[in-house]
């Protein structure tokens, strides 16, 4: 509208207060068009971030600990050295040491068995004891 006046009437116009009709200044883009590169720019930023948090995630995982892995006990290799007799007395003193193990663990179980029957005995002798005082009192 004011592009065909003349340039020094445009200079006038300019100086003129705002408050007059035409004196805002020319728009190049609008409202709208604004609004739609703010939410762009935006947008931009958040991705950036994302993609920095998801940089920093790519570090690797380490598995879970599982447990702790038991001692073995080393099953030495019978050198040349050894005589035959010496590696028969071994393993004879091997057998003897399991026997022993097995007998302990025999021992064991009598015991938690022994144990468990006098708890029997101890239960029992309560519950008698225990209708013997409700006869008492009917």
């Amino acid at each position: 509208m004011l592009r065909h006046l003349h340039p020094l009437l445009l200079h006038a116009l300019a100086l003129l207060p705002p408050s007059r009709i035409g004196s805002a200044p020319v728009r190049y883009m609008t409202k709208n068009q604004q609004k739609k590169e703010r939410r762009m720019k935006a947008a931009k930023q958040v991705e950036a971030k994302t993609e920095e948090v998801v940089a920093q995630q790519e570090e690797p995982e380490q598995a879970p600990i599982i447990s702790r892995k038991r001692k073995t006990k080393k099953i030495s290799e019978p050198s040349s050295a050894k005589s035959e007799s010496s590696m028969k007395a071994e393993k004879e003193k091997e057998k003897e040491k399991e026997r022993e193990r097995e007998r302990e663990r025999e021992r064991e179980r009598e015991k938690e068995e022994e144990k468990k029957r006098k708890e029997e005995e101890k239960r029992l002798e309560q519950e008698k004891a225990q209708k013997k005082e409700e006869a008492n009192w009917i």
